[in-house]
């Protein structure tokens, strides 16, 4: 017996292992039970092709003959269900009622039409060759040939709609690409050793059995992403980046996009074919620019807010986390920019904002409330003393009202432009006290801004410091200078304030004071960490130092 014949026998035990193989992988998966019936057709098709080659006559020939052709109905019904599912099935609900009832009709046709060609075949279709006996098809098939050319006309057209479907993966689309190549190579294969021999009379060995076992481990293989026994690491980091909510963008040494995620995609509303190869320029604000030229020529990786530019033109801020990729020789070769969208962020965020400022002009307008109505009491009392501690405390809620108002009008809620806010409280408190023009004020403060904490406490203790000055250092001077000075030193903020009056007596311990004023300003540094020191030479000079960072 010619020994090639048990080609067909060893293909279908290895269809048989490929087909188990797969199915065991993820036996729940609908792609891999398809493609274990889609190989139990193959299988069938080698067994019946070795018995039809070993036959002694031509009876059993024709009996497995017939089993053979079986794969013409199952093999090729199960092959379109396959291409519906495979890579993954991407088809609309509105249309999944269509293609199940399409597949029964598939097997319904090719059912019908296997019938018609079993019983089309007889004795006279059996030839004897050198490889054994086989069953040739006769001209009675022109209904099989024209299902068989629908059937593959459909199963090319779902391949390619899949394969220029946006929302596919990369490693898919190869996927289709070598299943639409293996299947073309066996159909390539089955004319030229199986069908046209006996119609132009040449002889050649028939391959379709082994041609079908490689087309099986070929789509075996993609169905295992590319390794047979392990997905690539390539294949894991491309599913990784396309599956972030947030964007990716891998930029060259040139600022050129060379390759970007789902969700760039879709946040900047672009096709991916026209992002690859366009100038990060052309997708980021002017005033974006800047930070990554930095980041390239000082190789930091801070993270650092810039605008991305949609196709329609809008602006979206995002928060940037860059990594350098460097070449083979530690030059620089690109970046990975992952970004997050701070759209609804920085929304919150104003909303917060306004919230604040609503709460802040609220507590203003409270204040001034309460001041008004200490206003009104205070004019039923003759006393000067009484009158004076209503004064006292009239300005301090003033102080607090001023602050709020400027807290209501600042642009970055929280935070206190200090310059401003003193110089606006100051010049309130010597209208309040009536200075005449023989009392100078004079304030030096560097441009810092504080947090709400430290602006409020430190406007205090200048406060309850300046007015100490304005009652006590200038009984009968004709001419003087209170002074206020703020300014950075190392890690501390250093404040002075000082009069050029008569100086505050030996006898008064400004530590352990018995006025209020006092009182509240050693409670207040101490709140702040800092320290006190008084100079009684010409004049009176409090120095408060009060380190930046209060925190402990």
């Amino acid at each position: 017996m010619n020994p090639s014949v048990y080609i067909a026998l060893i293909s279908g035990i290895f269809n048989v292992i490929i087909g188990v193989y797969i199915l065991s992988l993820n036996p729940k998966k609908t792609t891999n039970k398809i493609f274990f019936l889609f190989i139990l057709g193959f299988v069938i098709f080698n067994i019946s092709e070795f018995f039809v080659r070993i036959s002694t006559n031509q009876e059993d020939a024709l009996f497995w003959g017939r089993a053979n052709y079986s794969v013409l109905w199952l093999s090729v019904s199960f092959a379109l269900i396959f291409v519906i599912h495979f890579p993954r099935k991407t088809i609309s609900k509105q249309y999944n009622l269509i293609f199940k009832n399409l597949q029964v009709v598939v097997f319904i046709i090719g059912f019908i039409l296997y019938i018609f060609l079993i019983n089309q075949l007889s004795i006279q279709n059996v030839k004897d060759t050198e490889w054994g006996f086989r069953v040739i098809l006769t001209s009675s098939t022109f209904f099989i040939a024209i299902w068989l050319i629908i059937i593959t006309g459909l199963s090319t057209i779902i391949l390619i709609h899949k394969y220029f479907y946006r929302e596919l993966y990369r490693y898919e689309k190869k996927q289709i690409k070598i299943f639409s190549l293996s299947i073309l190579l066996v159909a390539l294969i089955a004319v030229i050793t199986n069908l046209l021999p006996p119609i132009l009379n040449y002889r050649i060995f028939p391959m379709t059995s082994l041609f079908l076992l490689m087309f099986a481990f070929m789509v075996a293989y993609t169905i295992k992403k590319y390794y047979f026994l392990f997905p690539s690491l390539e294949l894991i980091a491309e599913n990784i980046l396309e599956t972030m909510n947030e964007s990716v963008i891998i930029i060259d040494k040139n600022d050129k996009i060379i390759s970007v995620n789902k969700s760039t995609v879709k946040l900047l509303g672009y096709d991916k074919k026209n992002l690859i190869g366009l100038s990060l320029n052309k997708i980021i604000e002017l005033s974006s620019r800047d930070k990554f030229d930095d980041l390239k020529q000082k190789k930091k990786l801070e993270g650092f807010e810039a605008g991305f530019i949609t196709k329609s033109r809008k602006k979206i801020p995002m928060s940037i986390s860059p990594t350098i990729i460097y070449d083979d020789e530690e030059n620089l070769g690109g970046m990975v920019l992952v970004g997050g969208d701070l759209t609804e962020t920085k929304k919150s965020l104003r909303e917060k904002e306004v919230l604040l400022k609503e709460i802040h002009h609220r507590v203003k307008n409270n204040l001034q409330m309460v001041h008004s109505l200490l206003d009104f009491q205070s004019d039923q009392f003759d006393d000067e003393q009484v009158l004076e501690k209503f004064k006292e405390s009239k300005d301090r809620i003033k102080l607090m009202a001023s602050f709020y108002e400027q807290l209501y009008q600042s642009k970055n809620v929280g935070e206190i432009v200090f310059k401003e806010y003193i110089q606006n409280i100051i010049t309130d408190l010597f209208q309040a006290y009536k200075a005449d023009n023989d009392i100078s004020l004079k304030i030096d403060i560097d441009d810092v801004i504080l947090d709400f904490d430290m602006a409020l406490t430190c406007g205090f203790i200048a406060s309850e410091l300046v007015s100490n000055s304005l009652k006590h250092a200038f009984p009968d001077v004709e001419k003087g200078e209170i002074s206020i000075r703020f300014y950075s030193k190392d890690d501390s903020y250093e404040m002075v304030v000082s009069d050029s009056g008569i100086g505050i007596s030996s006898d008064i311990d400004v530590f352990n004071p018995k006025s209020l004023g006092l009182k509240l300003v050693n409670i207040f540094v101490k709140e702040l960490r800092g320290n006190i020191t008084l100079d009684r030479v010409n004049g009176t000079r409090f120095t408060i130092s009060i380190p930046q960072n209060k925190k402990k």
